[in-house]
């Protein structure tokens, strides 16, 4: 059982040049190009909102931020600009071939 949920997942890092890392680990199925874009904007966000001499010396920072981006990235098209224009492109032209 536990191979079989270690092929479905993938793990999403990225370490950016200002010594922090990030990982996402979703199904196989999420969207990569999303996984990073919530990575980046998480990353940006945090460095902008603790300083670098914050971040190195905590052992913990209060950050509940974080909760509300795992609730909106949940659908990966409604958090993705450019998924959801192609959903709703892809939406048009069913129903301009079924006319």
């Amino acid at each position: 059982m536990k191979d079989e949920m270690s092929k479905n997942n993938v793990a999403h890092v990225y370490s950016h040049p200002q010594g922090i890392s990030g990982m996402i680990i979703s199904d196989k199925d999420y969207p990569s190009r999303v996984a990073f874009s919530l990575i980046n904007k998480i990353m940006d966000e945090f460095l902008v909102k603790f300083s670098t001499d914050v971040w190195k010396k905590a052992d913990t920072l209060d950050y509940p931020e974080i909760a509300d981006y795992l609730v909106k990235y949940q659908d990966p098209q409604q958090a993705d600009t450019i998924m959801k224009v192609q959903k709703e492109l892809d939406e048009t032209t069913a129903i301009l071939v079924s006319v």
